[in-house]
């Protein structure tokens, strides 16, 4: 198997609803730079084209199809794997049955894509009420609001929360989670 340290380094969230779209890029990502999106996206067949005259003068056999390519089982596995192993367990269950990572992908996308209002009305609560889970990391809060953020912006680029109301979100979060954080975040607030 593939070394997937850099991709962890990254700190992908497994898929749990929420964060579908900012889990969608980045896996998405991941598969293409393994080599695998064709298995979810296979390329447009190429178009029929009259065969020309050979050399010798004569007419070819007339028209040629689309090159049939067989199924790419090594493709599909790196991306079932991909797709299933950043999956949380809700996500994982409505998937595990499917057989490819197409119809993985198209199930998840299916379920976790909600319509546009309602999905920019959600990812604006998660935004601005914020609240860290029990024993988070000041890393791992940032990734979140980052997170949410782009969420926003992935699904209107208007609506987007600047830097500065991340950054004031972060500070509030930060104090209220240890009031050891006040001072300093006062102090990088001036």
């Amino acid at each position: 198997m593939e070394d997937d340290s850099a991709i962890k380094k990254v700190g992908i969230s497994k898929l749990n609803g929420s964060n579908y779209r900012t889990w969608a890029a980045i896996v998405k990502a991941v598969i293409e730079a393994k080599d695998a999106w064709e298995a979810i996206e296979p390329p447009m067949p190429e178009a029929k084209t009259p065969v020309e005259d050979t050399d010798d003068g004569t007419a070819g056999s007339g028209v040629t199809g689309p090159k049939v390519q067989p199924t790419d089982r090594v493709r599909d596995a790196k991306a079932r794997t991909v797709i299933m192993g950043y999956c949380g367990p809700e996500a994982l269950s409505r998937i595990l049955h499917l057989q490819t990572a197409r119809e993985q992908w198209k199930e998840l996308e299916r379920v976790y894509l909600p319509l546009r209002r309602q999905q920019l009305s959600t990812a604006l609560q998660r935004f601005y009420g914020y609240t860290p889970k029990p024993n988070a990391s000041v890393n791992s809060i940032v990734t979140e609001l980052r997170e949410a953020q782009m969420d926003i912006f992935n699904i209107d680029s208007l609506q987007k929360p600047t830097d500065e109301s991340t950054t004031a979100i972060l500070f509030n979060t930060l104090r209220s989670i240890n009031p050891i954080y006040g001072p300093i975040t006062l102090q990088l607030k001036l």
